[in-house]
């Protein structure tokens, strides 16, 4: 694909528009003409009314790093195509002259990081049209300030799409969307997730481009506009209360995670809830403090993590006929969703170890321990992955995980044509931008001709229930799969990992209790 990209006249843009090029000229697409747009843009006038909104936005983008400025010519465009043009206003409405239009029949898409908004974007003779990025997800959420009023209304998560402009504001053919955290304490953090967030969807739009393919959604009839002075100080003060609170529960709350079985799920596609009094609990071992990641099974043992008092550290057990074993996996560091590989005639633990090894399989002997031999996953020494998560498929292997910055809201797949061979980025990574399933919540199964993949739900808090959802294609070049059910508890918090045993289902939940220790216990685990 050729784009043509419009900036403004100092011509830089953003660090994650810059990010969202980059990605696309990685894949072998190509900038072929630079658009500038000079003159004076449409303003609207500043009302006091909005002043607090101004100084609440100026504070929390001061050197946010996704929005620092970065010259567009850091992308090496000494020999492309430029053309100068002033912008002619209508309104709060820009256009190209129409003497300027013809300079763009060389490519064959626009993508728009300039302007403000572009009417009649259909008259610039390009194939597919213009592309623009909307924060915001415009079924609830026209208009602007991203963020903002996701953040005033508790939503626990704000969308982010790449559309097709049209004369309608934010309104256009959507062409890819994401989604992100909102932050409750941070409305900071809630622009810097979902700029991240958004950044791999342009290079997923321009490669699939050709399909015509888009997303049908509805349209909100409400357009948002710049908050008045109150709804900035009611967020402002909800933030405020919400960190206070934050901090008193990480001072003297703890999460008591506990492990515990009942009858096989009949239905995946469903939205499920299970009373805890109904799960059958196992017991955690002395010397630790929970158990979780319920991930394994192997020779009628059970293989979780147990988090040690001493080190505040997750190692893996096996629960078998009634006891716990420890098992020394010759990794240093937090171990813990300790998934089981059948391979070429033998067993492997494949464990989450990301705080301090690359992704790696444990080879185990007839007795279900360790034999002492590592195969590491070759091409991926410098990954930490986060819940790593192994499937075969036609001949094919892959790998599901996260990494330990965005695991929450992103998942990457690695593919390979052997556990021995060299994985590589599938071309479709990040195959899911949602944190209410991105994070994997258990291994993936296959069940009546289906397969099935179960997401954690960290939109609002972490383990606050699994999702599923269905695989539709997955091959080495293609993947794609729709949410149809999820899985949540009455009477405590969870789950947040779930393996389909042999017969019975084994899962993890947890209850929030107070502890005068546990802060200490959080920083004793985080530093030392």
């Amino acid at each position: 694909m050729k784009l043509a990209v419009l900036v403004d006249s100092d011509q830089t843009i953003a660090r994650w528009q810059f990010n969202a090029l980059q990605g696309v000229i990685s894949d072998g697409h190509e900038i072929n003409l630079l658009a500038i747009a000079q003159g004076n843009p449409a303003k609207s006038r500043k009302k006091l009314k909005h002043v607090l909104y101004y100084v609440f936005a100026v504070i929390n983008r001061y050197k946010l790093a996704q929005l620092n400025r970065v010259s567009i010519h850091d992308l090496a465009l000494e020999d492309v195509l430029r053309v100068d043009f002033e912008r002619e206003t209508k309104g709060m409405w820009e256009e190209i002259p129409a003497e300027s239009l013809a300079r763009f029949s060389d490519s064959d898409v626009v993508v728009k990081f300039g302007m403000g908004l572009l009417r009649n974007p259909h008259l610039i003779p390009v194939k597919y049209g213009v592309l623009s990025y909307h924060h915001g997800d415009p079924s609830k959420y026209r208009g602007r300030p991203a963020g903002f009023w996701e953040s005033v209304n508790s939503e626990s998560s704000m969308g982010v799409i790449v559309q097709s402009l049209s004369n309608n504001l934010d309104a256009g053919e959507i062409k890819a969307i994401g989604f992100s955290r909102v932050n409750q304490t941070s409305y900071r953090k809630t622009l810097s997730e979902v700029y991240t967030t958004g950044t791999p969807l342009l290079r997923k739009v321009i490669s699939d481009l050709a399909s015509d393919s888009s997303i049908v959604s509805s349209i909100s009839k409400k357009t948002t506009t710049l908050p008045s002075n109150a709804k900035v100080m009611q967020l402002s003060l909800n933030q405020l209360k919400n960190r206070v609170a934050r901090y008193i529960y990480g001072a003297f709350f703890e999460k008591k995670w506990r492990v515990g079985h009942l009858a096989l799920l009949g239905d995946f596609e469903s939205h499920s809830t299970i009373k805890a009094q109904e799960i059958d609990v196992i017991p955690v071992p002395s010397g630790y403090m929970m158990t979780a990641d319920p991930c394994g099974e192997l020779l009628d043992g059970l293989y979780c993590e147990l988090l040690n008092k001493k080190s505040g550290l997750g190692e893996i057990g096996i629960w078998k006929k009634g006891t716990w074993h420890h098992l020394d996996i010759g990794i240093a560091g937090h171990a813990s969703y300790p998934q089981i590989i059948q391979w070429n005639d033998s067993a492997y633990l494949f464990p989450e170890v990301s705080s301090g090894s690359s992704p790696v399989l444990v080879e185990l002997g007839l007795d279900g321990r360790p034999s002492g031999k590592k195969l590491y996953l070759k091409n991926l020494e410098d990954k930490k992955l986060v819940d790593g998560t192994l499937f075969e498929s036609n001949g094919s292997w892959f790998l599901f995980a996260g990494s330990s910055a965005d695991s929450h809201q992103r998942l990457e797949l690695y593919c390979s044509t052997s556990l021995d061979s060299e994985f590589h980025a599938h071309p479709m990574s990040p195959i899911v931008l949602d944190p209410r399933s991105s994070r994997m919540a258990g291994p993936i199964v296959q069940k009546d001709g289906s397969i099935y993949r179960f997401g954690q739900d960290c939109s609002e808090r972490y383990g606050g229930g699994i999702t599923i959802s269905k695989v539709i294609v997955l091959t080495p070049s293609n993947y794609h799969e729709e949410r149809i059910g999820s899985l949540g508890l009455e009477g405590a918090l969870g789950p947040h990992s779930l393996l389909i045993g042999k017969d019975k289902i084994w899962l993890d939940f947890y209850t929030e209790k107070f502890a005068l220790a546990a802060g200490i216990r959080r920083i004793k685990a985080k530093f030392f």
